[in-house]
């Protein structure tokens, strides 16, 4: 993305936080929804859900900003924002399928560990700032991938599937983010791919965390 907003990007970046804006809208309802599908069962189920849809709307509202604010200063805030909170959102995600899926000393474990490791990714981004253009993608992916490995002797196949759809299409597009550079529609391409990657965890949460379908 690009550091300052110029004439010369400022289309590119009016889309990208377009794009990023409707994602945040769609995000609130979709919070609330999930909220009272758990409302009635577990408690712990309920919490978990709340804390992935609060991180998922975090995503999208500082991504947008971050292409939506002018001033350089506040701009540079809100690239450390988004850039941290994507660990949040990482976390975030797994917390409902490890809930609904285990239990004991391996749950708290696993949560533990993926907490962690986001709140150390966060606090990287937003109180080290010579941090913010040093995006390393490969902590990003294994955060994301080593979770879902681990999860895999637990949950159906139907759930693992859309913890993989949504996985892949999380890393296809990071493939576009780290060549940004090249083509200009490359950032919006990634913001598109982050939309339908959220939106393909969040359906597998509803309807294997919660509801259970697959049970």
């Amino acid at each position: 993305m690009a550091k300052t907003w110029t004439l010369e990007n400022a289309s590119e970046e009016k889309l990208n936080a377009l794009i990023h804006g409707i994602g945040f809208l769609l995000s609130i309802p979709a919070l609330l929804f999930l909220a009272s599908l758990s409302f009635d069962r577990d408690t712990g189920l309920l919490v978990a859900c709340i804390v992935y849809g609060c991180s998922l709307s975090a995503m999208y509202l500082f991504s947008m900003l971050s292409h939506a604010v002018k001033n350089p200063d506040q701009r540079h805030r809100m690239r450390a924002l988004d850039q941290g909170v994507i660990y949040t959102l990482i976390s975030g995600t797994f917390t409902p399928f490890i809930w609904a899926n285990m239990e004991g000393w391996g749950r708290g474990t696993l949560l533990a560990a993926i907490w962690v490791a986001a709140i150390a990714g966060f606090l990287s981004k937003v109180f080290s700032k010579h941090r913010i253009d040093d995006m390393n993608p490969l902590w990003c992916i294994l955060l994301g991938w080593g979770p879902a490995m681990v999860l895999f002797f637990f949950v159906s196949t139907l759930c693992f599937a859309t913890m993989l759809l949504g996985g892949v299409l999380y890393t296809l597009g990071v493939l576009f983010l780290q060549n940004d550079h090249k083509e200009w529609y490359f950032h919006p391409v990634w913001h598109v791919m982050v939309i339908l990657a959220s939106a393909t965890h969040y359906a597998g949460i509803a309807a294997f965390a919660v509801l259970g379908w697959d049970r």
